[in-house]
């Protein structure tokens, strides 16, 4: 980000005019993710039918809490950098040194943390009756602290041992290679749990009726619906990460890689699809699932009909 480049005064001109909309963008895309995510964590604390305080929802806060410093740190760092360079001037290396630091640790963590709601969600749908006592508050924690310790452990090693180019490249395949290979097969076996489900429900008869006795039914549609956001969410995520991840690599093989305008004009707009992610992730909580949606419109003061809301969230008694 902070390379500066040989540019003749006709292509500078053209580079030049696009820092104001990059910074408009990024400061737009920034406050949303912010707000947002402030927002999510808000109405998982705060909520008043106590129905959004689960192990999931650990995960959901640690994930949103990863995706506010990407909005309010990485997403206003590039809108401050972007304005600097369109008013001809440029922040500090420090500066930016320390606004990559904070965003690729958050970047980091909240990779991991969807890593983890992924494989939570697949015991969630192939053991639905053993899933609470599989996956306790203790282990999560546990799991949360693992995942912030090696954050900060490894992007240490990064900043302080090993070459700016090295170490994008070697982050690019720890931490989106690898988690994608993960992420998709993962996917692909909720896909073939949730088959086999339907098969035996409808092959077996007396699975059926013993299944409806002891409500798995119910139990699973109760998680179907979070399942089918951390779907879309792993979705976005892979889709989100792929620009960055394919910018990475051409920097790190192509010797002139400092001369090329157009690559550095695609790393920017690589960094705003970035945070997009950050930015969109509360919205597809609030828009998929029934107890978020509920809990932001509270968070909001949306009060109206608060009677059935609570009724709908408490069930029948």
């Amino acid at each position: 980000m902070n390379e500066t480049l040989n540019l003749t005064e006709t292509n500078a001109k053209l580079v030049s005019s696009r820092f104001l909309p990059f910074a408009i963008i990024s400061f737009i895309l920034a406050t949303g993710a912010a707000i947002g995510n402030l927002m999510l964590v808000t109405a998982i604390y705060k909520n008043p039918f106590r129905n959004l305080r689960t192990n999931s929802s650990l995960l959901v806060t640690n994930l949103a809490l990863c995706d506010f410093i990407v909005g309010a740190v990485g997403g206003y760092g590039m809108f401050s950098y972007e304005l600097f360079l369109y008013y001809g001037s440029f922040l500090s290396e420090n500066v930016v040194n320390g606004i990559a630091a904070t965003s690729g640790l958050a970047v980091v963590c909240g990779v991991g943390t969807v890593v983890v709601m992924a494989f939570d969600r697949y015991l969630a749908v192939k053991s639905p009756f053993s899933y609470t006592s599989k996956v306790t508050k203790y282990r999560i924690k546990g799991v949360l602290i693992v995942i912030w310790t090696y954050t900060f452990v490894i992007n240490t090693i990064f900043f302080v041992a090993i070459p700016k180019n090295l170490g994008c490249f070697l982050s690019s395949h720890l931490h989106i290679t690898i988690p994608a290979c993960i992420l998709s097969l993962t996917y692909i076996k909720m896909l073939q749990q949730v088959q086999k489900q339907n098969k035996q429900w409808k092959t077996n008869p007396r699975r059926v009726n013993v299944a409806r006795q002891l409500s798995i039914r119910n139990i699973i549609e109760r998680e179907r619906k979070l399942t089918s956001a951390i779907k879309l969410l792993m979705a976005f995520f892979l889709l989100s990460f792929l620009p960055v991840y394919i910018t990475m690599n051409i920097q790190y093989f192509w010797k002139h890689r400092t001369r090329l305008t157009w690559l550095r004009t695609f790393l920017e707009v690589s960094l705003l699809i970035v945070i997009s992610n950050s930015f969109i992730n509360p919205i597809i909580y609030a828009l998929r699932v029934p107890k978020y949606r509920k809990a932001f419109r509270h968070a909001m003061g949306l009060r109206d009909n608060i009677v059935n809301i609570m009724m709908s969230a408490v069930g029948p008694i």
